[in-house]
């Protein structure tokens, strides 16, 4: 998963606005590491302030920013970005429907990643353009 993805030329573009007021710090559940860092998260149930992957038909709550695995403590802890423009990768899963530009989307099969949201189920983002190569959505959490 690229850290930095290289954007069309365009005039505008919503990808990295974000306000680092909307930045929070999460429990998370998993064994996630530094190379998930990009990925779209999801509310785990099973435990207070925890975050988890988001998979299939999860709401997404933002993409993950940073991990920090505290060995000591045994847990880990990572700041999620909850508001503003963030890239997130596409479930390419056959059968996986992509998101096209006005889209809302919702956790894929493949953790981490997104698909497209049934129109009638909006949840506070909508895409509003791709990477270059398609395989990530950049998305507007409002």
């Amino acid at each position: 998963m690229s850290l930095i993805p290289v954007l069309s030329l365009s005039l505008v573009t919503h990808y990295a606005m974000h306000d680092e007021d909307n930045h929070y710090p999460w429990n998370l559940s998993g064994n996630l590491t530094y190379a998930n860092v990009g990925a779209a998260m999801a509310v785990d149930t099973t435990a207070p302030a925890t975050a988890r992957l988001a998979t299939t038909g999860d709401i997404i709550i933002g993409r993950l920013e940073q991990v920090e695995v505290r060995s000591v403590e045994g847990v880990t802890v990572g700041t999620i970005a909850m508001s503003g423009g963030m890239i997130l990768p596409i479930d390419t899963t056959a059968g996986s429907v992509a998101p096209a530009i006005g889209d809302s989307v919702e956790g894929g099969v493949i953790p981490g990643t997104v698909v497209k949201l049934a129109p009638a189920q909006g949840r506070g983002n909508i895409v509003t353009g791709f990477s270059p190569d398609g395989t990530q959505a950049i998305v507007l959490f409002i």
